[in-house]
């Protein structure tokens, strides 16, 4: 109740501030196609500077992002993901050209699997931005078999549906400023869908954020109390919160740093710490100087691109900054990526590859309610602590609106769980843990997009394991199809209209 109060104070604060177009809010899931074609069109053209590793994305920012593009200087590909992308947030543009309005889309899509198993989802989403700086959003999905689409634990009905509210949400902006209550996801790093301290496959936050945002800099914090799971037995009156912040700097078009920190805390009957909700404090330094038992987490990453050529990011996560290297288990990921133009083809094929190295007991804490863990998932890297991840993919474009996916997996698990409660700390621990249990995978797919509104895919994969669930012997084979068709319907209008 108190940080509904605090953060009605920081709206009618800024409300006073010189006024100005909304921008930020809503922001774009992080799973969707959007993402993909965004990178690709900037590595391929100099559109402009975004920032690039703080997602999920605003739809209005990058709609304003999208009116930096060169038309002239542009080949076909660049061309075709322009128009794709220009298309997908019209009616946001429309917004910034008239101060206000409204936009709503819904998507259907129907996938098959090999088990011969239908997943259906209807996904629906509405927003609404008053010339006044304040924004209104809210969107609805429902799923046929699958539950993980849900970006919060949902409830089965008559054995197959679910619903849920997956992003919803009031924001307000004056002159780069944001403050705002919201449902929302929150994926930092160099990899939307596997980041190290907050990746997009985690659970969404009920959660108040401010930021700000000038050409060059971007600080964004938010403070979210977590919500518990099911299967989850947890102690009577033990309340939990995460707070973070990020600041990302943009020297140049193709340069960009930042540095975030992250704390975990709960505990019997406890609220919100103030301190934490500072979104200038030093989470690490408070801590240290109050002798208190939180899970800090810090992180830096980069991103370095050299424009029709190739992009590197790069990012690395301290769990519980060590001075003892030598008696103490070394809580760290660390994770790089390379996508570049293919020499083949280098108008319509990318390459890529990328290295994730997780240690043993990063994420996880000795008391059961500071653990990294949201509704029961690490927020963190999908695959959690004490393993590692190699994989290299190829993209070839070819005819118009078709697109060839191949790509190779290997990835090692040990024993350790994000979900663990840790032992006393003790030295170090072997790497990966326990009895490894080792993945590989190849896949192949075809995308086609003949227009807009249409996307069908077609993918196969063979994947072998060995020391399945960890079980010394235990080795799996096989493959995997699917078959996917989703249809995009989008509505918008300004003000007036």
């Amino acid at each position: 109740m108190r940080g509904c109060r605090f953060a009605l104070v920081l709206i009618l604060t800024v409300w006073a501030l010189p006024g100005s177009a909304v921008l930020g809010y809503p922001t774009e899931p992080s799973n969707t196609w959007v993402y993909p074609y965004l990178y690709e069109l900037r590595l391929r053209e100099t559109v402009g500077r975004i920032f690039i590793s703080t997602g999920p994305y605003g739809r209005l920012e990058t709609a304003a992002w999208l009116d930096g593009f060169r038309k002239g200087e542009a080949d076909a590909r660049s061309m075709w993901l322009y128009g794709m992308l220009k298309t997908e947030f019209e009616g946001e543009a429309r917004v910034l050209e008239a101060g206000s309005g409204w936009t709503g889309d819904v998507r259907i899509a129907s996938v098959v699997e090999t088990d011969s198993k239908t997943i259906g989802e209807a996904f629906g989403r509405f927003a609404y931005y008053s010339p006044l700086g304040l924004a209104f959003w809210t969107s609805v999905r429902t799923s046929l078999n699958d539950g993980n689409l849900h970006r919060v634990e949902t409830q089965v009905w008559r054995d197959h549906g679910r619903a849920s509210v997956d992003y919803a949400g009031i924001a307000f902006r004056k002159d780069g400023f944001t403050v705002s209550l919201s449902r929302d996801e929150v994926s930092w790093g160099v990899d939307r869908q596997r980041g190290l301290l907050f990746s997009g496959t985690a659970p969404g936050f009920d959660m108040v954020t401010m930021g700000y945002r000038t050409g060059w800099i971007g600080f964004t914090s938010f403070h979210s109390m977590l919500r518990g799971w099911r299967d989850e037995e947890q102690d009577e009156g033990v309340r939990r919160f995460v707070s973070a912040h990020r600041l990302e700097v943009l020297p140049a078009d193709r340069i960009s740093f930042a540095i975030s920190e992250v704390v975990l805390y709960g505990g019997r009957h406890r609220t919100f710490e103030p301190v934490y909700m500072n979104p200038m404090a030093i989470f690490y330094a408070d801590q240290w100087n109050s002798e208190s038992n939180d899970n800090i987490l810090i992180a830096g990453d980069f991103t370095l691109l050299f424009p029709g050529y190739a992009e590197i990011r790069g990012e690395i996560m301290i769990d519980d900054f060590q001075y003892d290297f030598v008696n103490e288990p070394h809580e760290f990921g660390a994770g790089l990526s390379v996508t570049a133009a293919n020499p083949l083809y280098p108008r319509t094929s990318l390459v890529g590859a990328s290295y994730y190295h997780i240690r043993n007991q990063t994420y996880g804490h000795l008391i059961s309610w500071n653990r990294f863990i949201h509704e029961g998932k690490v927020m963190g890297y999908e695959d959690g602590p004490d393993g590692d991840r190699f994989a290299f993919r190829v993209t070839l474009a070819r005819p118009e609106g078709m697109l060839w996916k191949a790509d190779y997996s290997l990835r090692r698990k040990g024993e350790g769980r994000a979900t663990d409660v840790q032992e006393e700390l003790g030295p170090r621990v072997d790497f990966p843990s326990g009895t490894v249990e080792t993945s590989h995978r190849v896949g192949l797919a075809l995308a086609w997009r003949p227009c807009h509104m249409w996307l069908l895919e077609a993918g196969t994969e063979y994947h072998r394991t060995r020391n399945t669930g960890h079980v010394e012997g235990v080795d799996q084979d096989g493959w995997d199809l699917s078959l996917k068709a989703q249809f995009n319907l989008k509505a918008h209008t300004r003000l007036g209209d």
